[in-house]
């Protein structure tokens, strides 16, 4: 039986990103838009929040819900909507909320329809919902990359041969990084493929992986390699995984 610990270590991940390479103002999508956004608005604002405050955000939902995120059709249908989830947060805050998300906007150029008041159908409570119309994406940049640890390890420890632990992998010369990836032998990778599979810890919450096919592997190596060649071609060094 998995302690909570292994369920975490499954179901938590690394990133593969660029060392020196900043991801702020980079705009990809609607979902890098809302971390621009969220990361420079909602995290100042709840830092200055009392601990009562925080609390009864938390209580009522305000987190869970992310603040601002993409609305659920997004991810349906690409229709691109904007939800502000004001839940919890002191009546004073909501303003600033408000006129933060419109400065933010602005301020990367995205073109937005009327804000719209509405209630949430998901978390209940406030919702603002904004039109997203246009935006133009960020030119030059590395793919984003995350994966699970489980997939971390199978992919730069068991395939390409790193050292590392549950902290990730440090910093990888991307020079070292494209070499592996190139002279790894292909007809190998179906021994590392995995059927899904799911668990209870004991007194614990319930985990379910994916698996991943040879196809699945492939993707992810061909994607981190297009990270380590956009490292060489840009003169940055390094390569992390944490």
């Amino acid at each position: 039986m998995n302690t909570f610990k292994n369920w975490l270590y499954l179901n938590e991940g690394m990133s593969v990103s660029v060392v020196g390479h900043s991801e702020e103002d980079v705009i990809r999508d609607l979902d890098s838009i809302c971390n621009n956004i969220r990361e420079k608005l909602v995290v100042p604002l709840w830092n200055k929040l009392p601990e009562e405050s925080k609390k009864q955000i938390q209580k009522a939902g305000g987190l869970s819900s992310g603040t601002i995120v993409p609305d659920g059709s997004y991810y349906e249908t690409g229709e691109q909507v904007i939800n502000l989830y004001t839940n919890g947060w002191p009546e004073e805050f909501v303003p600033k909320l408000l006129s933060g998300l419109k400065y933010y906007l602005d301020s990367l150029k995205i073109k937005y329809g009327p804000f719209k008041q509405e209630q949430s159908g998901l978390f209940g409570g406030d919702v603002v919902r904004v039109p997203v119309l246009s935006f133009d994406k960020t030119k030059n940049v590395p793919t984003p990359l995350h994966l699970n640890n489980l997939n971390a390890k199978l992919i730069f420890s068991d395939i390409l041969g790193f050292a590392g632990d549950e902290s990730g992998y440090g910093e990888i010369p991307p020079e070292e990084l494209l070499f592996k990836i190139d002279s790894y032998e292909r007809e190998k990778l179906a021994i590392h493929a995995r059927d899904a599979f799911g668990q209870k810890t004991k007194n614990g919450p319930q985990y379910f992986q994916g698996g991943i096919d040879i196809e699945g592997i492939e993707s992810r190596l061909q994607t981190i390699r297009s990270i380590a060649k956009w490292a060489i071609d840009n003169h940055y060094s390094g390569i992390s995984v944490s």
